[in-house]
Parts: structure tokens; sequence; C-alpha cells
């Protein structure tokens, strides 16, 4: 974000995706996205007393490096567990490397994700409007 900017907005095909920057980050708001429940195997929870919960990403079998933090699952992970525990707001961390840290808040059908970030790319887009090629048809015996 350029100096002296407080905020950004990105048009996705999920809707409008703002960023806005914070004394201590930058914080992003994002759609919530609805997940669904599968039952823990019971020998899993047998054995652990707990089911620890902790997300983590896995996009390296498909040629995608892992972010260290993924903000599209804690989309998913926020609304489902504000649902179990009938809190809004959460620390959470993704254990991955380098992983990292956000405070996460469901606030109505969007999530708030707040934490650090660090710059990896500095430029300028320009966008313009290239005119569009018209095709043209051959005639039959030229």
């Amino acid at each position: 974000m350029q100096p002296g900017r407080d905020s950004v907005v990105f048009h996705a095909a999920s809707g409008p995706l703002s960023v806005y920057r914070e004394d201590d980050g930058f914080r992003m708001d994002l759609p919530a996205r609805t997940v669904s429940a599968v039952p823990t195997p019971p020998a899993l929870s047998d054995a652990l007393g707990i089911v620890p919960v902790e997300s983590s990403s896995d996009g390296g079998n498909k040629g995608i490096p892992e972010d260290p933090v993924t903000g599209g699952a804690h989309c998913a992970l926020v609304p489902f567990w504000a649902a179990k525990t009938g809190k809004v707001a959460f620390v959470a961390h993704q254990a991955s490397a380098p992983g990292g840290d956000l405070v996460c808040r469901l606030v109505g059908d969007r999530v708030h994700l707040r934490g650090s970030c660090a710059l990896y790319l500095d430029g300028h887009i320009e966008l313009w409007s290239a005119p569009v090629p018209v095709p043209t048809r051959r005639r039959e015996g030229r």
C-alpha cells in the first residue's frame, strides 16, 4: 500500500476485498465461507483425549507453495468455530513454515483478519483499454 494511503479495495469474483492499514499491521475484510463439520473418528478422539485445531494449507501437491498464513482458509475456519463456540473473535496460528498469527473476527457475513505482513513486490501497474480486433469473414472463392 502506498505511503499515506489507509486502505485499498480489490475487486474479485467473491466481491470487494478491502485492506486497511492499522497501527500494528493490516486488516483484511473478506467474505466468510460456509463449511460443514466432518465427524471426528472415535479412535482419534480417544487417542488424543481432545481434538487440537491448527490450520495448514497444502497447495504443494498442486504445485502451489503454501502461504505463510492462508486468509482463504481462515474465512472458513472463523465462521465454523464461531458457530461451535458462540464467540466471534479468535487468535489463530497457522502451523506451517514459516507460519504466522492472525487476529480474526466474524462480522456478519464477513471475516476480518488482522496481522503483520512483509513487502514482496514494489511496482507500478498501468491499465488502459486496448482496441478489440473485429473478426473478418472470408468470402468463398476468393
